[in-house]
Order: C-alpha cells, then sequence, then structure tokens
C-alpha cells in the first residue's frame, strides 16, 4: 500500500515538473515579428553566433562558432570558433574576423564582455572546451587582431553562459547549471532544478555570490558598475543586484518580462537591449 503511494506522489511530482518545463518552452505563446529598424544577415557570419560585446567607440566583438552539445545541425557542427569585429560607424560594412595570437585555440565561445582603459580594450570570453569551461583573456590589437593574455580555471566554472567584466582582471559569470551536459543537465532541464549560480572572479580567486537559480542566462552591469543585471529564464525575469564592496550581491528588484530574457548589453544608463 504504502509503496503504492510513494509512486503516485513521485508521479504527481515529475507531471508538475514536466508540465512546468513544457509551459515554460511556451507553447501557448503568440510570438509577432517586431524589427527596431531595416536589418541584414551580417557577413561572413553564418552560424553559431552567440555573443556581442560593444565598446564605446562603437566597436562590436562577436563571439561565433558556438556549438551546443551532440548538436546534428551540419551547418552548427561544422562552424568554426571565432571572433569577429563590426564597426557600428561603418554600418554598410561586414564584419572583420580578428586574429587570435598567442598560445589559445577556442572550441565554443559563448558569452563575451569587454572592459576599457587608458591601455585599451580587454575582451572576456566565454570557451566550452572539451572538459571544462574556461574564461578566455585576450588585449585587442587593432586594427585586426587579439593577443591572447590569460586562461582562468576554476571547478566553480560548472556550466558557463555569459560574463561581464568589472575590472582588468575581474568578473561575474552566470552558470545555467551545475552539470555541463549528459543525462544528468537534461534531467535538470526538464525538472528545472535551481542548480544555476553566480560567480565572482576577483583576479585571484573565485566565488559563488548567487545561487539557487533555475537556468540563468545573460549577465551585464549598469553604465557605473553599481548594478549588476542577471537574466533568470524559468522565472522570465531579470533581477537586478547591488554590488557590494568585496563583491558580492544583494537583490534590490525583479523585473517581470512575461517573456524569456537571454543575453542583453546596456548601451545607456537604465537602458537595456
Amino acid at each position: 500500500m504504502w509503496w503504492k503511494i510513494i509512486i503516485l506522489g513521485i508521479s504527481v511530482v515529475l507531471a508538475w515538473r514536466i508540465m512546468g518545463f513544457v509551459y515554460f518552452m511556451g507553447p501557448h505563446r503568440t510570438i509577432h515579428t517586431h524589427w527596431p529598424g531595416p536589418c541584414r544577415n551580417l557577413a561572413p557570419i553564418r552560424s553559431g553566433a552567440e555573443g556581442i560585446a560593444l565598446s564605446s567607440q562603437g566597436l562590436a566583438f562577436i563571439s561565433s562558432g558556438y556549438k551546443i552539445a551532440d548538436v546534428t545541425d551540419e551547418r552548427i557542427k561544422n562552424s568554426l570558433a571565432r571572433v569577429f569585429l563590426f564597426d557600428f560607424n561603418k554600418p554598410d560594412g561586414d564584419a572583420k574576423e580578428l586574429e587570435l595570437i598567442g598560445d589559445v585555440r577556442l572550441a565554443s565561445p559563448h558569452g563575451i564582455s569587454l572592459w576599457e582603459d587608458k591601455e585599451g580594450i580587454q575582451i572576456f570570453l566565454v570557451d566550452h572546451r572539451l572538459t571544462e569551461d574556461t574564461i578566455e583573456i585576450f588585449r585587442f590589437e587593432p586594427p585586426l587582431s587579439l593577443r591572447h593574455t590569460r586562461t582562468i580555471h576554476n571547478p566553480l566554472f560548472a556550466n558557463l553562459n555569459d560574463v561581464i567584466a568589472t575590472g582588468d582582471s575581474s568578473f561575474y559569470v552566470t552558470n545555467v547549471a551545475s552539470v555541463r551536459d549528459g543525462p544528468l543537465l537534461t534531467i535538470s532541464f526538464l525538472l528545472q532544478l535551481s542548480t544555476g549560480s553566480v560567480v565572482y572572479y576577483d583576479g585571484v580567486t573565485a566565488r559563488q555570490v548567487e545561487g539557487n537559480g533555475k537556468i540563468l542566462n545573460g549577465i551585464t552591469s549598469s553604465s557605473d558598475g553599481r548594478f549588476i543585471f542577471v537574466s533568470y529564464m524559468v522565472r522570465e525575469a531579470i533581477v537586478v543586484f547591488r554590488r557590494e564592496g568585496d563583491g558580492s550581491l544583494m537583490r534590490v528588484q525583479t523585473i517581470s518580462l512575461s517573456a524569456i530574457p537571454t543575453t542583453y548589453f546596456m548601451i545607456q544608463q537604465l537602458e537595456i537591449c
């Protein structure tokens, strides 16, 4: 008798979780196509483009070649890991591939961020290697080169999605979940387990500053660096955190969107794209 009750209870919980995942995927939604203005495909980028980081001078650094595990689409499966540069000051131009200089070979680039200082621009890039996720740091050398300066490894980089630079060697990253791939990741998504997190790296050590999130995605900061914005996909919300002096985060606001947010960036104070 008791085992029947236990099985029934487990079945109800699983059904509730799976129904929640189906609702999250949005088959009931009506999507209206809208454009902010004239749009075009940006040559020569073809597939796997994932993140964009925009400098104060209108230079857009674009990560390309992101591959989802076990992907079957040949266009994505065979796409090359590259970083492109597009100049918004020349809107009719094409993107230019950047030469990577140094001891680095990108595998599957994902989120991207930049830091500007008196010496120029540094690029922070999430890369999914075969057995681990890393942050690759480059120095931009105009006109079309990125010089690799450092690779950051850490056990807390479980399943990285996005990165936001906060200094020349410090940053925040989001973990979608606590596992990288395989059946455990599938189960984590289907059951919408709260295993996502935000990790802060201060230049020397890393620590988790926010946890128990359901499928965390994009992360960015306010123009003055005082606030951090994180997209919570399952909650359909952007959560706003205030940065403390030691890098820890204090939750101050949740902005409900009624839509699933992914990656975004700040182009002006209080204006998110």
